[in-house]
């Protein structure tokens, strides 16, 4: 199935099979990694602290983006849309819009991208979501 995938021109569609947002020369940040992104924004956390259960939806959006729809999965502290995320698969940057205009940032995010980009996985770990 994977062969006929790349054959047809659609790596990144094969890619997102095996739990890889991105791979960018032979590495990649994992869906995994770009949510807990968007669970460490001050948003998530400031829920999370009043007993919310804020819960990433990944949806790709483009070669380097994803866009990431935060909600909240409680049902004793409300549900529904908290927020909608777009985060840069590059360089982990979060936007609290679709237009890219309101970049959202902690210390706690910069340490987290730092880290990331740090322990950016192999082509070949791709596969482990």
């Amino acid at each position: 199935m994977i062969r006929s995938v790349i054959a047809n021109g659609s790596v990144r569609a094969a890619l997102a099979l095996f739990g890889c947002a991105l791979v960018l020369d032979g590495r990649c940040l994992t869906i995994k990694e770009v949510e807990r992104l968007v669970v460490n924004t001050p948003e998530a956390v400031a829920i999370k602290r009043r007993g919310g259960c804020p819960t990433p939806e990944y949806q790709q959006m483009g070669p380097s983006l994803a866009l990431v729809h935060l909600r909240n999965a409680c049902q004793r502290s409300g549900s529904g849309l908290i927020g909608n995320y777009v985060v840069d698969l590059r360089s982990g940057r979060v936007w609290s819009d679709i237009d890219q205009t309101t970049e959202v940032d902690s210390q706690r995010l910069r340490t987290l991208r730092r880290r990331l980009r740090a322990n950016l996985h192999d082509h070949g770990d791709c596969a482990a979501p």
